[in-house]
């Protein structure tokens, strides 16, 4: 990393409670840490453990959590935490990219250059952990990063090699990840979180290495259709997903606010000496016992109804606070939480509201340098702005090392931050629009400007800013569809959905059509892998009246007949095919790419119409051989099979397949191929072949996590067992199905 390159990706999430717990009391929550203590003694002894810490704004989630994270480091944990952000946009696994980056920081100063050798990985889990952070492709020797996720099957293959790669560094060093404000994380975050804790996980206990994951969360910005809900009631097992032995739930903590016997210990804690019962009381009655509400309702209270010269001094950056003689006429308190934040700001200068506005419209820490820049300060301008806020307890600024150090860089990076996500709420509700429109617009600029090539966090960050910044900022198409495009290649669905809306109004002004015309057909996809085939079929739709351009035009027709037929809309493929064939002159036949003619043929196959498919193949056949990649020679040769199998030519067929076999491609189509070896060679009666074929078939579906081709694999051993007559090893495989079946039913968030 440059010393230009903003380094906010290495913030660990820890800086809610960093402050909180500088500036107020921990007291009363000795029950809590000890029921957490006891879930990190079962995590010790082999399960798989997931905690959810449940409580309302400001209660001391994240502040109890990192006490705990900080007694497991003194036992020799490693323990990393990362946050989501209520940015208004659910950007795929921003929490586990914040959340990887800190833990590369932390293994590569415990293990050094030794890093690769401990963990012991294969280079496909390092090309896995490298979309997320680039430097493990160097540590891994990979030579290209791992390629797009195509549906629910590649997104397994992903969270698979996280799993690999989290439970390699338990293996070095028990691992605590905490995860807070899960409330505000996308649906692709919390289904690796299930991944992770109930499916990726060893199932014999004595195979696993230490590892807890501790969520918290507001209940009440939760409903029934939040994709958290399922996961904090869905979720029954013993540390895997339909694991066989016994059944155990998520554990959940309810965090209660402070006790008015509480609230006694957490004044005399800060202020010993100085503290009064009666204003105990007060203050617990005003602020129901909440510590975040505590602590600048005190601070705000001396600052404007107590003198200073009658209270006794304290340490720098903690409020001081004098017993009253008449608590009668104490001054009533703020009725809530965020009013006392307004009054905590209101007698700031300019410049103090400025900059916290910049880290409210931020809403991730900010590199110092990049923050004064964004406000175009001088640096003696910022020094004196960040003196006036650090008594007050609303930001904090950390240095933080470099992860490379040269000679011109110094050795720590300096992060700001707002030290709560409420603050930042009120800060952001309370600002101008055209104010918060102006600091998007420069803070994407400076990201832009400032990241390094592939630093995935920091173009994902400038890309939001650019969607917030308004319609204005010319550079905002090209980064919605940069953004969405990524959420896409990694099947975040609902993201990438959002985005490309996002994008569409953008493209609409303008009248740019090819930029519709792919919006549209992305859109499609999106729908129809959700399951909303007519949405799909009219995005396809609009998608054909963006463009002119024949080869496009074909392009989408064959996708419509193809998800037609997938929906058993035989009627409607064949005019979708018919309409693509009317459009195809002879001339452009040598230009198309080669799986387009596969695909046509292979709608064709699927309707009956095996003449004109075998013509279309033939065509098919002669691009790949000009044209065509070693994925089109492999997509080709499935479709020549089946047409093979079709026209009773089962050896034809097999010859086709074997010969896939020595192909280099992909993992999946090798998994496919051994799938469809084994259908020709059940169907033909010769079982023992279609029992190793199908078996190699089920190895590779639960290398790649994908449950529901394991659970179809599992019935065909069962069915190829029973006609061995072995049926104890059928039942027992029969068995296995039924249990997977059975847990993608509860488990609704990983069938979306």
């Amino acid at each position: 990393m440059t010393r230009q390159q903003p380094n906010v990706r290495t913030v660990s999430g820890q800086d809610e409670s960093t402050v909180m717990t500088r500036l107020s009391p921990f007291v009363a929550r000795e029950a809590e840490l000890a029921w957490l203590q006891a879930r990190w003694g079962q995590a010790l002894r082999g399960d798989s453990v997931l905690v959810a810490v449940e409580g309302d704004v400001g209660v001391g989630k994240a502040t109890l959590v990192d006490v705990f994270g900080a007694q497991t480091t003194t036992q020799g944990a490693l323990f990393v935490s990362s946050r989501s952000y209520d940015t208004g946009l659910h950007i795929p696994y921003q929490p586990l990219i914040e959340l990887l980056a800190s833990l590369w920081d932390q293994l590569t100063s415990i293990l050094g250059p030794d890093l690769p050798a401990d963990l012991n990985l294969p280079t496909t889990v390092w090309a896995e952990v490298g979309r997320f952070v680039p430097e493990a492709l160097l540590t891994g020797s990979v030579a290209t990063p791992a390629p797009a996720i195509e549906g629910r099957i590649d997104q397994n293959r992903l969270h698979s090699g996280l799993c690999n790669f989290l439970s390699a560094v338990a293996r070095v060093k028990p691992l605590v990840i905490a995860l807070y404000d899960v409330q505000w994380a996308d649906r692709s975050t919390l289904a690796f979180i299930h991944y992770l804790v109930h499916i990726g996980r060893p199932l014999n206990n004595s195979m696993r290495q230490p590892l807890m994951v501790v969520l918290t969360h507001r209940p009440d910005e939760i409903d029934d259709s939040h994709p958290l809900h399922h996961l904090l009631r869905g979720v029954r097992t013993n540390g895997r997903v339909g694991g066989w032995n016994g059944i155990q739930a998520v554990q959940r903590l309810q965090l209660a606010p402070l006790s008015q016997e509480a609230v006694g210990q957490w004044l005399m804690a800060l202020l010993p000496g100085a503290a009064d019962p009666a204003l105990a009381h007060y203050l617990w009655e005003g602020c129901e016992g909440n510590p975040l509400f505590l602590l600048h309702t005190l601070a705000d209270w001396q600052e404007r109804h107590l003198l200073a010269a009658s209270a006794q001094a304290s340490p720098p950056g903690q409020p001081m606070v004098a017993a009253a003689a008449n608590p009668s006429r104490w001054p009533a308190l703020a009725p809530n939480v965020r009013s006392v934040l307004q009054q905590r700001r209101a007698g700031l200068s300019s410049n103090g509201h400025q900059l916290l506005l910049v880290l409210a419209v931020s809403n991730w820490p900010l590199d110092l340098e990049l923050a004064r820049r964004v406000l175009d300060w001088s640096p003696q301008t910022l020094q004196t702005t960040l003196a006036e806020l650090a008594p007050t307890g609303l930001l904090w600024l950390r240095a933080e090392p470099r992860p490379e150090r040269t000679a011109s860089a110094p050795p720590e990076n300096r992060v700001i931050g707002l030290s709560h996500s409420l603050i930042r709420r009120t800060i952001y509700d309370d600002a101008r629009a055209d104010q918060a429109r102006r600091l998007h617009r420069l803070l994407a600029g400076q990201l832009n400007a400032w990241h390094e090539q592939g630093d995935v966090q920091a173009a994902v960050k400038a890309a939001m800013h650019a969607r917030l910044a308004g319609a204005s900022d010319d550079d905002i198409l090209p980064a919605l569809m940069a953004l969405a495009g990524w959420a896409f290649s990694l099947n975040a669905l609902d993201s990438a959905r959002e985005l490309y809306w996002g994008a569409l109004s953008q493209a609409t002004q303008p009248g740019d059509t090819t930029t519709q015309m792919l919006i549209h057909r992305a859109l499609g996809d999106i729908h129809e892998l959700n399951g909303d085939y007519r949405a799909g079929l009219e995005h396809y739709q609009a998608a054909l009246g963006c463009t002119g351009d024949v080869a496009e035009h074909i392009l989408i027709r064959c996708r419509m007949a193809q998800v037609s037929l997938q929906h058993d809309d035989r009627e409607n493929a064949a005019a979708h095919v018919q309409a693509a064939c009317d459009k195809l002159p002879a001339d452009l036949i040598a230009t198309l790419p080669a799986d387009l003619l596969t695909q046509q043929g292979e709608v064709m196959l699927r309707l009956g119409q095996l003449e004109k498919a075998q013509q279309k193949l033939l065509q098919a056949r002669s691009a790949v051989e000009t044209r065509g990649d070693v994925s089109s020679r492999i997509h080709l040769a499935h479709v020549l099979a089946d047409l093979s199998t079709q026209t009773g030519q089962d050896d034809a067929a097999l010859n086709l397949l074997q010969q896939v076999l020595n192909l280099p491609g992909s993992d999946l189509w090798q998994i496919r191929t051994h799938e469809r070896l084994g259908e020709i060679h059940q169907a033909a009666g010769r079982l023992a072949e279609a029992e190793h074929h199908s078996a190699l078939a089920l190895e590779g579906f639960q290398r790649l996590g994908a449950w529901k081709q394991q659970a179809q694999l599992l019935t065909v051993l069962s069915t190829i067992y029973e006609g061995q007559g072995d049926m104890s090893r059928a039942l027992a495989r029969a068995r296995e199905a039924v249990v997977i079946y059975r847990m993608l039913e509860r488990i609704p968030i990983l069938t979306h």
